[in-house]
């Protein structure tokens, strides 16, 4: 099955800072994840990984980042890929969460 970029990146991020580690099975799906996502925006996530950890990809609330707290311009954050962006400020991956339930959808 083939999951949609922000689905493979929200997995991805569960798989690095999630309680769970090192079994077999969440290093092929990690794998699979990374696969599923551009090459431009898993480089940009690895970098702000090492930057900012587990507050690397954060969701964007009432327009503000929840990673630095300060609100996206009128025109709405940088948008890296769709439906992921970047914080105008910190440079932060951000997301709408609703944006997340929608690739759910049938």
């Amino acid at each position: 099955m083939l999951l949609h970029t922000l689905s493979a990146l929200t997995r991805l991020h569960e798989l690095e800072f999630g309680t769970e580690k090192g079994t077999v099975r969440m290093d092929i799906e990690r794998i699979r994840c990374e696969h599923e996502i551009s090459q431009t925006v898993l480089k940009r996530y690895n970098i702000l990984v090492e930057r900012y950890g587990k507050t690397a990809l954060v969701p964007i609330e009432n327009n503000i980042c929840t990673g630095c707290n300060i609100k996206q311009p009128n025109t709405g954050p940088i948008e890296v890929s769709p439906q992921i962006y970047q914080c105008s400020h910190c440079g932060r991956l951000l997301y709408y969460p609703d944006d997340l339930y929608e690739d759910s959808k049938p």
